[in-house]
């Protein structure tokens, strides 16, 4: 049986832990961009990561209450060829993320961020714990090489129909060969029939 390649789930990733106050958002927000920017991601998508990332560390730090505002946040990038996922871990009471959130009102400084986030990213998810909650936000890579990585998993994935039909030809067989056994078996042993 021939062994397929071993891919790590997460070529790159990079996990920072920061104080809890905005010049550590910011700063961990600018070293997200860097790291990416290391990674080759081009320079066009590099603001709409640093924004979410500022925007979720941020709220990270705006909302923890009590002792929990004590405790480090912890941003997180996660890059493969067919995505980037990004995520803060917050030690907040957390909310119900809506599925959509409506545009806020111009009229008021507050309440963008998940708004703009939203925006930018393909999928957003907040996944609340006991201690800590996570924001989840996810973005498909629409490079060429990201393109070329999808279809080739997705030829990994779905195999074609010549494959099916020798696996069925090739279970068939070990079939024929397990009866084959058992009736060598019945007449050598004729006591075990049933």
């Amino acid at each position: 049986m021939a062994v397929q390649s071993l891919e790590p789930l997460w070529p790159a990733m990079l996990r920072l832990a920061f104080d809890p106050d905005p010049a550590s958002a910011r700063a961990v927000s600018a070293a997200m961009r860097n790291f990416l920017a290391e990674q080759g991601v081009p320079e066009k998508e590099l603001f709409s990561y640093e924004l979410c990332i500022a925007e979720a560390s941020n709220n990270a730090i705006e909302y923890a209450e009590g002792l929990s505002r004590a405790l480090r946040p912890i941003a997180e990038v996660h890059l493969t060829q067919v995505q980037i996922e990004l995520r803060v871990i917050d030690h907040t009471t957390g909310f119900i993320l809506p599925e959509r959130i409506a545009p806020p009102s111009p009229l008021t400084d507050r309440g963008r961020g998940l708004f703009l986030i939203q925006s930018v990213m393909d999928e957003v998810r907040y996944l609340r714990g006991i201690r800590e909650n996570i924001l989840v936000m996810r973005k498909i890579r629409r490079t060429g090489r990201a393109n070329a990585a999808i279809r080739e998993q997705a030829s990994i994935d779905s195999p074609s129909l010549k494959k099916w039909q020798r696996k069925l030809e090739q279970s068939k067989a070990q079939a024929a060969k397990l009866t084959e056994r058992a009736q060598v078996s019945l007449e050598t042993f004729p006591h075990l029939q049933p």
